[in-house]
């Protein structure tokens, strides 16, 4: 019986795998909320997790930010929902698991939020990097995205002001991609500067597609974000805390 049990349990098995590799069906096991310790007030805070996932369904811009809705991140900065202060994220923080399946989150911010926690943090090293893109993200969630333009007069005189300095700070942070820094210089509308770099750096086989859609881009004095994997009509969704 126990022969028989284990052989159907490995034909179920093989099953799902075919499935799931020629239907590409979308699963995503959770696991129960991690605990977590807020390093200014040491009160505790649940944080979503989970047990496995994949890529498929995943979205990709060309200002690098990525959605996977079967493979979810926390947000590598979080707000304490006690003392309101926030931290990065660090895996030591985790000091437990819920022993019940509980309500969590991922932690992620709105980009007011971000703005708010790079203040407060005044991060430096690879953290100014993480948070920066994240900012870059965050503006392009709220005034980018696949419709409308950039740094337009619609948009106010301040966010416009720190959106340019954000972004030449990422390229300086960032100077080791060039190919991310013409991209960054084309959302800027310096799409001189984009072109003159394209042409300046030599890029790897599996990355020529996405510096002809750039370069495409710039001649085309479009500062738009667009997307390099995923459904063309896929638009960016602000975030609400």
């Amino acid at each position: 019986q126990k022969l028989v049990l284990l052989t159907k349990i490995s034909l179920i098995n093989y099953k799902l795998k075919n499935i799931c590799v020629n239907k590409q069906i979308k699963i995503m096991f959770p696991a129960n909320p991690n605990i977590l310790k807020c390093p200014h007030c040491n009160r505790l805070m649940r944080i979503s997790s989970i047990m496995s996932g994949n890529t498929i369904g995943m979205t990709q811009w060309s200002d690098a930010k990525s959605v996977c809705p079967m493979l979810p991140r926390v947000s590598p900065v979080l707000r304490c929902p006690v003392c309101e202060k926030y931290f990065f994220y660090r895996n030591e923080q985790i000091i437990g698991m819920c022993k019940l399946r509980r309500r969590s989150s991922w932690g992620h911010l709105s980009y007011k939020s971000l703005k708010e926690a790079f203040g407060q943090l005044q991060p430096n090293g690879e953290d100014e990097k993480t948070v920066r893109l994240m900012l870059l993200h965050g503006y392009n969630d709220h005034y980018g995205g696949c419709i409308g333009t950039k740094l337009t007069s619609d948009t106010p005189a301040d966010e416009r002001k720190f959106f340019g300095d954000n972004a030449k700070r990422l390229i300086e942070l960032m100077s080791d991609n060039q190919l991310f820094c013409a991209e960054i210089y084309r959302e800027l509308g310096e799409f001189e500067k984009s072109l003159e770099l394209l042409n300046s750096i030599t890029v790897s086989a599996n990355m020529v597609g996405i510096a002809d859609q750039i370069r495409s881009r710039a001649l085309q004095y479009d500062s738009r974000v667009f997307v390099i994997v995923g459904p063309r009509e896929s638009l960016r969704t602000a975030r609400a805390d």
